[in-house]
């Protein structure tokens, strides 16, 4: 872009150089009100010219010339006006082409990601850990949560499952607590009050396979709450990582759901809930 500025500069100021010496000089010389004078010259010659000079004719060589001259006016015109207009017309024309992008999605391993790279879901948990989760309080209602990947947004699933392999590789191994929620469930889910879900059926994206909560699985038990400095810690690069794949992570929300990642497309669902 830059050189293509300089390049645009260069050209400009040699259209202007044009017009000026080649346009804008001689008909102002023609016309006689930019040249400078030889008085005495002009005295002596007076006689002779006055016998034989024509009204006006300065005047009509001047138009002439710049009738001629014309075309070269038009030109410089074009070429300076041409090249920011295109870029101007190009810009535009790329804004109307592309979509409009969530956040994280020029990261190098997002781009790699969707272009062709398939992760493979991690193979289930046995349902005891969930069990021993629920009976000590860490969750509500994990036991029949459906943790079935086949259910989720194909995109969206990729995305999380990059997000669990960047985990890995820092030391967190991530387990999915629940992917898809039927509009029963998420009904049931809200009656249980605010501090479990603020959204009704149909207003949450795990309805449409678009949102997943999540935990960390430390010696085979799963660490849920946040009061665990560990979990804590990893709470944020769980976040951090979401966000990088263009995933908005429920950490930042005003009732902040650390384990819950969507991926936001608006016409999916009617409202956005405080919490999923």
């Amino acid at each position: 872009m830059t050189f293509a500025l300089l390049v645009w500069l260069v050209v400009a100021l040699s259209c202007l150089g044009i017009y000026w010496f080649g346009v804008h000089r001689p008909a102002r010389s023609a016309s006689g009100r930019s040249e400078p004078v030889d008085r005495s010259a002009a005295f002596a010659a007076a006689g002779s010219a006055s016998a034989s000079a024509q009204p006006g004719r300065p005047q009509r060589q001047a138009g002439g010339l710049r009738q001629r001259l014309r075309p070269w006016m038009w030109a410089a015109l074009a070429l300076l006006t041409l090249p920011p207009l295109l870029v101007v017309l190009s810009g535009w024309r790329l804004r109307l082409s592309l979509p409009e992008q969530t956040p994280g999605t020029q990261d190098e391993r997002l781009a790699a990601l969707l272009a062709g790279e398939q992760l493979v879901p991690p193979p289930p948990l046995p349902p005891e850990v969930f069990a021993r989760a629920q009976a000590e309080g860490l969750a509500v209602e994990i036991v029949s949560a459906d943790r079935r990947w086949e259910l989720l947004d194909a995109g969206f699933r990729q995305r999380l499952l990059a997000v669990y392999k960047a985990m890995r590789e820092q030391g967190y191994e991530m387990v999915l607590l629940e992917g898809y929620r039927s509009p029963e469930r998420q009904a049931m889910l809200q009656r249980q009050g605010p501090q479990v879900t603020q959204a009704g059926p149909m207003q949450s994206y795990h309805q449409h396979g678009l949102a997943a909560d999540s935990a960390f699985l430390r010696e085979g038990r799963l660490v849920i709450s946040e009061a665990d400095p560990w979990a804590s810690q990893g709470y944020e690069l769980f976040g951090q990582e979401s966000e990088r794949y263009g995933l908005r992570w429920g950490g930042r929300w005003r009732m902040r759901d650390y384990g819950h990642v969507e991926l936001a497309v608006p016409e999916k669902k009617s409202t956005a809930p405080t919490a999923g």
